[in-house]
């Protein structure tokens, strides 16, 4: 190792469909739209088990913490 700093690490796979979901939730987020962030993560809460998805869903909306 070179001590060199290495950006973000890529966000994990998750399947298409929850990929968009991740995507809403993040516009909805940024947005302030909180009736659409319910109504999505209701959605997403179907697919709870998915932990690819929800660690997508962590990396997604760190990113807009951190410009």
């Amino acid at each position: 190792m070179t001590g060199e700093l290495r950006g973000p690490s890529p966000p994990p796979a998750a399947p298409d469909h929850l990929g968009t979901l991740i995507e809403q939730i993040v516009k909805a987020v940024q947005t302030g739209n909180d009736a659409e962030v319910r109504r999505l993560l209701a959605r997403l809460a179907d697919n709870v088990a998915h932990t690819q998805a929800l660690l997508l869903l962590r990396q997604r909306l760190n990113d807009d913490l951190h410009p």
